[in-house]
């Protein structure tokens, strides 16, 4: 196992965040060590990687997908301002592959603990995912309103003028979908993963199509 110091760490992550001109944040590792960004102010934010697999796997695939799965599994959090993570992340998006490999160099502990535990069967499980899925759903209907307005409909919504309140606008992207696969009398139309419902609803109803949920 590669051991290393506090000085060293703090080396490596000086140069794995080189040229960063975000708002100042701050890290802690599992094992409680922390380090700061260059810059005036206190950090916006803490980024906090609870196991070593979290740091390899950002490191290793940066993206918004990767950065989100690790949030939501509870490996990494943010203390402070999470919105401010966004710059952070966007440096490590555009930080070339090896540079972030030299940055792993030195942790190569984290490397064997990220191998022993996909060997184990990777990061999902029956108990694990159940509980995902309840904490996601099973929720009262007042919960969903407020920010995905009547309908219920998933992601973002498409607002034509500022004055638009948040029914106009999932309409709006329910009917941008439509149009965009040219939906005609009589098509079939199957949605995968289709939430609430909402889009067959407004395909079958707008557009007369047969409309499938799966």
């Amino acid at each position: 196992m590669l051991t290393e110091t506090g000085c060293d760490r703090a080396k490596r992550f000086e140069s794995l965040f080189e040229g960063y001109t975000g708002v100042p944040f701050a890290v802690r590792l599992w094992d409680g060590w922390g380090w700061r960004s260059a810059g005036h102010g206190d950090p916006c934010c803490t980024v906090i990687f609870k196991t070593p697999a979290a740091l390899v796997m950002l490191m290793a695939k940066p993206s918004e997908i990767t950065l989100g799965e690790a949030y939501l599994d509870g490996e990494i959090d943010v203390e402070g301002d999470l919105f401010s993570v966004f710059e952070v992340a966007e440096h490590l998006f555009r930080t070339p592959r090896a540079k972030r490999e030299r940055f792993l160099e030195m942790f190569a502990f984290i490397v064997s603990e990220f191998m022993k535990r996909w060997t184990r069967g990777g990061a999902h499980s029956l108990v694990r995912d159940r509980a995902a899925i309840s904490q996601h759903y099973d929720q009262p209907a007042a919960f969903y309103e407020p920010w995905l307005g009547s309908s219920w409909v998933y992601s973002c919504a498409y607002f034509h003028a500022p004055d638009d309140d948040l029914t106009e606008a999932q309409t709006n992207k329910l009917s941008l979908i439509c149009r965009k696969l040219h939906l005609q009398p009589g098509d079939r139309f199957l949605d995968i993963g289709c939430g609430w419902g909402s889009l067959i609803l407004h395909a079958a109803s707008r557009y007369s199509v047969y409309a499938q949920p799966v």
